[in-house]
Order: structure tokens, then sequence, then C-alpha cells
């Protein structure tokens, strides 16, 4: 059975035909999909601070396997990711180059014990995240869906009510490099769903985002189906969609709006609270298992008004290998005028512990950040770790 027609089946059992539903009907599966199985998806290879799976386990193992037609797979499986997706090959933007996930783990165990029992066939491998190289990815259009002009689509801030179709884009897989917030095939317009570019009828048009797979996570570890979808972003906030079971659409974003209360406003904390993440958060740490997924669960606290959580942020990304520079420019960044004066002290805190010279060969912009904050601070070494910088340049202190 070829791709696209496996898609239609597995994503659809249980429903209507998969091109006949309204973009906001939401993925079905069969009630038993196994607790262990990671929520489908790519939401591993970004960044902590603006994931829609906050405290799921971070995928280490994938199955692959070359025909899933007689698979009872988890909800939002197969994903059809290239080698390089999963950390595994060269990068490529070769349709030939892909492979087929029919389930994701956190274990080994896990996946050779559901390899065995439901994909005898299958490979099972390590993942290793990459994401320098994530950004090409196969996009799959799950219905036939209408493609507008790109330029058209921008002006009009996404919104189609006076725009013609250019072109009918058939369902089915393409290949799409998303370079950022206004490069690449993924069109983000600043508070407008997000559109992506496809060829059609010998040119490129926009399709929504929604009829794709693009950003979507399917979680099938409650028991009603999760599905979430990224929906655009600005300002440093990352928007999602939401639907749970045959629910409504709800909108979530990975930050406060100004003014609003400190709050579990997703509802992923233990205790409805901010410290029931920020405790998990801790725990996830003393584990040392899964420490992105401390990550994770600590950045949604920060993000949303915690500042133990974003102190403790900064210990995980430290534990977990991230430049020194990041973590600093990161910390740094969060004491300004109005922020908590816990942050600020853990800031001065880490700008007299750690020496300048650990960052003498840091990248820019993270040294110019930095070295400036800590130079305005007067503690010895900043000043001349400043003068090596562009940004010191820039302002004239050299």
């Amino acid at each position: 059975m070829g791709l696209r027609t496996l898609l239609l089946v597995c994503l659809a059992c249980g429903g209507t035909p998969l091109e006949t539903r309204s973009p906001e009907a939401p993925e079905t599966v069969a009630a038993e999909t196994p607790s262990e199985l990671v929520p489908a998806g790519r939401w591993f290879l970004g960044s902590p601070s603006a994931s829609g799976c906050v405290d799921c386990p971070t995928p280490r193992f994938a199955v692959l396997v070359n025909d899933e037609a007689s698979l009872e797979l988890g909800a939002g499986y197969p994903l059809r990711m290239f080698r390089h997706e999963l950390g595994i090959g060269p990068l490529s933007r070769d349709l030939d180059d892909t492979v087929q996930v029919a389930a994701m783990f956190a274990t080994r165990e896990e996946a050779e014990s559901w390899r065995a029992g439901k994909a005898p066939e299958g490979t099972v491998v390590q993942i290793h995240r990459r994401r320098a190289s994530a950004s090409v990815q196969v996009v799959h259009v799950l219905r036939t869906s209408p493609g507008f002009d790109s330029e058209a689509i921008r002006a009009a801030s996404g919104n189609t009510e006076d725009l013609s179709p250019t072109c009918s884009v058939r369902a089915g897989a393409y290949v799409v490099e998303d370079e950022g917030y206004s490069e690449g095939d993924i069109i983000r317009i600043p508070d407008a769903a997000p559109w992506v570019r496809l060829p059609c009828g010998g040119g490129q048009v926009a399709v929504a985002v929604r009829d794709t797979d693009f950003g979507r996570i399917v979680d099938a570890r409650v028991p009603e189906v999760i599905e979430t979808q990224y929906a655009g972003g600005v300002c440093g906030s990352t928007y999602y969609k939401q639907r749970v079971g045959d629910g409504e659409e709800r909108t979530l974003e990975t930050e406060r709006c100004f003014g609003q209360p400190s709050q579990d406003t997703w509802g992923v904390c233990e205790g409805g609270t901010l410290d029931g993440c920020a405790d998990r958060a801790e725990a996830l740490l003393r584990d040392g298992r899964d420490l992105f997924r401390a990550a994770r669960v600590a950045a949604y606290a920060c993000s949303m008004g915690l500042p133990r959580a974003c102190i403790l942020r900064w210990t995980i990304d430290f534990d977990r290998g991230r430049p020194v520079a990041e973590v600093l420019a990161d910390a740094t960044s969060s004491c300004h005028e109005d922020a908590a004066p816990e942050l600020c002290a853990e800031v001065n805190r880490l700008l007299r512990t750690i020496s300048p010279e650990r960052l003498s060969t840091a990248p820019e912009p993270a040294l110019g950040v930095v070295s400036q904050a800590g130079c305005a601070r007067e503690i010895p070494g900043w000043c001349e770790l400043l003068e090596t910088s562009t940004l010191c340049d820039e302002d004239g202190c050299g």
C-alpha cells in the first residue's frame, strides 16, 4: 500500500475520509495506544522555550518500517521523516531519502518491546537531535487544499475572504525548508496563522498549515487524543491551536501577554500551579535521564511568570551541555527594569562566578550581550572581553 493511501487509512481510522474533513476536525485512533508511545510529531527538534509538548518524554528511539499497512499505529503515526531529522544521516532534500517512523519511544526497551509485538520486520534506531539540519522536512498535505498566491496572502495577512485560489494542491508528501521567521517555505505572518509554499501548476502556491501536518503534535497518552498544532508567533511568543477529542479548539501561547497573572494557563502542571511544574522540573533534573524534558517543563513555567523556574531552566541548560554563552545571554536578557529581583540577583551571581575567559571564543551576539552586561556591573574581566566584541564597535566602546 502506498504511503499516501496508508496515511489516509491510518490517520482517519474510524472517521470520514481525510480529504472531506474540516481543518478543525481532530485525528482519531484506536483506544489501545501504549502509554509509553511518545506523542507523534517533530516537536522534540525545536527549542524547549517554544514546545507544544511540555511534559512529554523526549523520544530517543524510533521504530522504522517499510510497510505499515498491517500495523495498528498510534495517533499521528506513521511519520515520514528524513534520516537527518533523526540524526542518523546526512542532510537531504530528496523524498527517496526518507524513512517511515511507525513509533517513537524514550527507551530502547520500550521500542524493542513494541517492535516485537507490532512490527517484527521493523528496525529500532537511536535518535540523535540535530537542530541545525532539521529545517528540511517532509510535510503532508492531509486533504486536497486550495493554494493562493504567496504575496497576496502576505498582503492580506492570511485572510482569504477576498482572494481566489490559483491552484488546488492534492493530498500527499512534499519537501519544505524552514529557515526562520521570514525565510524558507513557511510564511509566517505576525498574529496570523502560518502558510506553507508548495509546488502546484508549474509554480508555487501558499497552502494553509492547518491543512498539513506541519508543526502537529498528536498525544494519545490520555483517554482523549490531544492534537496540538503550531499556529504562528510574534514578539517572542509561539501560538498553538489545540483540540481535545471532539471538543472546541483553543489557542495556546508559550508566554503570558502583558498584564496577565502568573498561572498555569495550559493546565499542564501538577496541582494546577506553576510551582508544580518547577517541582516537576527539579525531579527530572535530579533523575538526570531526560534533561531536555526537564528544560521544557521549566521553560514553560518560566514563560508563564515564575522566576524560580527561569533560574532552574538555566541550571538545567548548563547540565545538559548547552553552550555557556547562550545560557548567560538568556539569563542577562531576563534582567531588565521590570524583572523580578531574584532573577537579577542570580544573573549577578553567574557573572561573578563564571570566568570571562570561558566566553573568549564564543560567537556573536552572545559574546557581546553577556560581556556588556558584566561590564555594566563593573565585574572584573568583562569590560576587557567586551572590547573584543563587534557589539563594542557598534556602541563605540572600544
